[in-house]
């Protein structure tokens, strides 16, 4: 006996979930774009940051696996909360010049490069956190 829902001949053409990409915005040369939620605090840091929302109706760029955007005046907005209720319902679209996106990212590297560099794996067992034993029968 055949289960039809398990011929792929006769389904139809699908996307699966870990497949889709809702948020993503379409690459621009020389730029780096990601949806930032809209909330004053979230959207004031991007800002701060040097990241500005795309304002321009012709850079409503979507991956075309994505939703389609809206335009709500002049910046484009998707919806990522259809929940009335929700603290925030909508994101903004942002980018940054990619050289001072790369600049950010290799600060935030060499942090954790510091952060790893002081870990010293001897001071567990100076502190005696290296004591008990386990056994897997």
């Amino acid at each position: 006996m055949t289960n039809k829902h398990l011929d792929s001949s006769k389904r139809p053409q699908r996307t699966p979930l870990h497949k889709q990409r809702a948020l993503a915005a379409t690459h621009r040369e020389g730029w780096e774009r990601r949806y930032v939620n809209e909330t004053p605090d979230r959207i004031e840091s991007y800002m701060l940051a040097g990241w500005t929302p795309v304002m321009d109706k012709n850079a409503n760029s979507s991956d075309e696996r994505a939703q389609s955007e809206s335009q709500l005046g002049s910046v484009v907005r998707k919806v990522v909360n259809k929940d009335i209720n929700a603290s925030c319902r909508t994101a903004i679209l942002m980018e940054i010049p990619k050289e001072i996106y790369d600049e950010d990212q290799k600060d935030k590297q060499k942090e954790i490069d510091r952060i790893e560099a002081s870990y010293d794996p001897s001071k567990f067992a100076q502190s005696g956190a290296d004591y008990g034993d386990m056994e897997i029968k």
